[in-house]
């Protein structure tokens, strides 16, 4: 399995807590983005997604305001396939 993207040495500053209280919920974190890339492939219509602001605390991580865009869903001809 690849390195979790938050153990990379780019997201170190989300498990160095300067007032010494616990790392936040790395696990937690990554669930979310992958859920969102899920999200956005499962649902082509999704045009935008924003999550502002997100908290993130030692036992969880909980998205407090979320905004999703949605383009218009275009008739779909069973006989034409999409390719990506």
């Amino acid at each position: 399995m690849p390195t979790s993207a938050c153990a990379r040495p780019a997201a170190s500053r989300a498990r160095r807590c300067a007032n010494g209280a616990r790392p936040v919920d790395l696990e937690g974190l990554e669930q979310l983005v992958l859920r969102l890339s899920r999200l956005a492939s499962d649902l082509p219509q999704l045009a935008e997604a924003d999550f502002n602001p997100v908290l993130a605390t030692p036992g969880a991580v909980t998205v407090l305001d979320a905004r999703v865009r949605l383009l218009p869903r275009r008739h779909h001809d069973p006989y034409l396939r999409r390719l990506r």
